[in-house]
C-alpha cells in the first residue's frame, strides 16, 4: 500500500472554456479543460463530464482522452446513465506533462496519477475504466489504491504480469531509433509521429510500464471485468488473465484490438457492468 501522502496539489487553470474532447453532446455546454499538478510536479490534464457516481477513464498507449472516448461513445454512455466521466491524459500522452527522465515514469508514477487525481477531486470509492496500455495501469491500481469499486480492464490479456515480457522494452527501442525495424515499432512510431506524439516520452512510458503479477490479482477483492475484442489477443489471453482475478466477469464484443473500444457493444458492456453491481 502506498501511505505516502497525497495531498496538497494545486489546479493550474480553468480558463478555457471550450470542450476539447468532442462535440458530442457528452461535452456539455462551455466544460472547462483543467489541470492539476501530481505528487511529482507532472502537470495533468482531464476534464469531467457529467455529476454523478464517478468513474476514471484510462487511455491507451500513444492516444489521449480525446481520440479515445468520444469517438467511442463510452464518455456519453456513462454520462446518460447516470454516472460522472473522468477523462485524463496520462502523463506522456494528451495535454499532460512530458518528462524526459526515466524517474518520472518509475514506481507506478502513472498509477500514482490517478490516486493524485481522484484525491484532488474528493472522489471518495471511484469506478475505473483502462483500455490497452490504460487496462494495465488500471490493473496496477487495484493492487495499490483501497477505494477502487469496481474496475474495467479493457483490450488487455495476461502478458503483463510476466516481468519478463520484452515487448515493452521491443517498442521502446523502436521509439528511440531512427528508424525502426520491427513492425510493431514502426507502425506505432508513424501513429506517434502522425499525432504530433513525444517519442522520447513515450519510449519512457514504455520502460515505465508497471507489473502486476499473478499473486497480487489474485487478492483483489473488487468486482472486475475484463473486456476485450473477440479477435483480439495481442496483449496475451484475456482468458488467463480472467483466472488470475477472484471476482472477475470475462465478456467480448466483436472485433480486433483497435476497433473493439469502437463496437457500440462496448461502450454497452461497460454501463451494464457498472450498474449491476
Amino acid at each position: 500500500m502506498i501511505r505516502r501522502s497525497l495531498t496538497g496539489f494545486f489546479l493550474w487553470e480553468v480558463t478555457k472554456y471550450s470542450c476539447n474532447l468532442s462535440s458530442t453532446p457528452s461535452c456539455g455546454d462551455n466544460p472547462p479543460m483543467a489541470f492539476f499538478e501530481s505528487f511529482d510536479g507532472t502537470r495533468i490534464h482531464y476534464h469531467v463530464a457529467g455529476s454523478g457516481s464517478p468513474v476514471i477513464l484510462a487511455h491507451g498507449f500513444a492516444t489521449d482522452a480525446a481520440s479515445t472516448w468520444p469517438p467511442s461513445g463510452i464518455d456519453l454512455a456513462l454520462v446518460k446513465a447516470g454516472f460522472r466521466s473522468i477523462m485524463l491524459d496520462l502523463r506522456g500522452h494528451g495535454q499532460s506533462g512530458k518528462p524526459h527522465e526515466p524517474s518520472a515514469y518509475a514506481d507506478d508514477a502513472e498509477v500514482k496519477d490517478i490516486m493524485a487525481l481522484a484525491e484532488y477531486l474528493k472522489l471518495g470509492r471511484y469506478d475505473v475504466l483502462g483500455y490497452s496500455h490504460g487496462a494495465i495501469i488500471v490493473a496496477r491500481l487495484l493492487v495499490l489504491a483501497t477505494n477502487i469499486r469496481r474496475a474495467i480492464l479493457g483490450g488487455i490479456g495476461h502478458l503483463f504480469t510476466d516481468p519478463e515480457w520484452t515487448r515493452p522494452k521491443q517498442i521502446a527501442a523502436g521509439l528511440l531509433a531512427e528508424d525502426p525495424k520491427d513492425p510493431v515499432s514502426r507502425g506505432l512510431v508513424d501513429y506517434a509521429k502522425r499525432n504530433g506524439g513525444d517519442l522520447i516520452a513515450l519510449a519512457q512510458v514504455q520502460l515505465g510500464q508497471p507489473t502486476t503479477l499473478p499473486a497480487e490479482l489474485a487478492r483483489v477483492q473488487r468486482p472486475v471485468m475484463v473486456l476485450c475484442g473477440d479477435q483480439d489477443q495481442v496483449n496475451g489471453s484475456p482468458q488467463r488473465l480472467a483466472r488470475y482475478i477472484p471476482d472477475c466477469r470475462l465478456s467480448y464484443v466483436s472485433g480486433t484490438h483497435l476497433k473493439a473500444l469502437n463496437n457500440p457493444s462496448f461502450a454497452r458492456a461497460v454501463v451494464e457492468f457498472l450498474g449491476s453491481s
